[in-house]
């Protein structure tokens, strides 16, 4: 688990293994990331019911298979900004 992960995983809901995110929390989460210089590979949007997790693809971008800049910490920020507030985030980076 790297720095941000511990620094978030109270604020983290757990589903299936997952830690997923609110949408304010996912960008403090690319924020602290940023900080800490941990590379991020990927967000995942989800919709969130009492007993079901609904990936959402269209709410999910992939850096993994980019070359890495500090450009993604931005493009990240711009990516969650513009999601709506109810989904829930997994946001995957390096450890």
């Amino acid at each position: 688990m790297n720095k941000a992960e511990m620094l978030f995983i109270d604020k983290a809901i757990k589903r299936g293994g997952t830690l997923m995110y609110s949408k304010k929390d996912a960008l403090r989460f690319v924020t602290e990331c940023l900080k800490q210089n941990i590379i991020l590979l990927g967000i995942d949007g989800f919709i969130l019911g009492e007993h079901t997790t609904q990936p959402r693809v269209e709410d999910s971008i992939d850096f993994s298979m980019r070359p890495f800049t500090k450009d993604i910490y931005d493009e990240a920020i711009v990516f969650l900004t513009l999601r709506d507030d109810s989904l829930f985030f997994e946001i995957v980076c390096s450890d």
